[in-house]
C-alpha cells in the first residue's frame, strides 16, 4: 500500500501539528515517519499505515492513495 505523503503533509499543515506529534500520537518511530514522508520508503504496510491515521486523528483511507486500500 502507498500512502500519500501531499495528503498527509496536508492534514499536518491544516491541523498545526508536528512530526513529532503525529510519530507520539500514533505510537511510531520518528525516524520511520521521517523516511515515509521525505518519500525514502514507497511501500508502507497496514500497521504503519493505521499508525501514521491514528496519530493525525483520520481514517487510514483518507492518507493512501485511490484505490490502494
Amino acid at each position: 500500500m502507498r500512502l500519500d505523503i501531499n495528503k498527509i503533509k496536508r492534514i499536518m499543515l491544516n491541523k498545526g501539528i508536528r512530526q513529532k506529534d503525529v510519530a507520539d500520537k500514533g505510537n511510531i518511530d520518528i525516524s520511520v515517519l521521517c523516511r515515509i514522508l521525505k518519500g525514502t520508503s514507497e511501500k508502507s504496510n497496514f500497521k504503519t499505515i493505521k499508525r501514521i491515521a491514528d496519530g493525525l486523528e483520520v481514517s487510514p483511507e483518507e492518507i493512501v492513495k485511490e484505490g490502494e486500500l
